[in-house]
């Protein structure tokens, strides 16, 4: 899962939740830089969508995340 500097350990924790199939119904991610905390939750998202994680991640080759990445999954909505 892509991170930014000094989120290592939550975006860690966000894959061993896809991996473990242990994934809760809502997450809040806060923090100073808003930035980063919209690419994690993007990425984390991503890979709740994929058809084929890897490791926790997207694989960036599904059909899933093909749509992810060119904003065309009804799933997600990004406000």
């Amino acid at each position: 899962m892509q991170h930014c500097r000094g989120q290592a350990q939550a975006a860690a924790w966000l894959s061993a939740q896809i991996r473990t199939g242990r994934v809760t119904h809502a997450y809040l991610l806060t923090g100073q830089h808003l930035l980063p905390l919209k690419e994690m939750g993007r990425a984390f998202a991503k890979a709740l969508h994929c058809q084929n994680p890897i490791q926790g991640d997207s694989c960036d080759k599904c059909l899933n995340c093909l749509r992810f990445e060119h904003g065309n999954d009804p799933d997600y909505l990004e406000v």
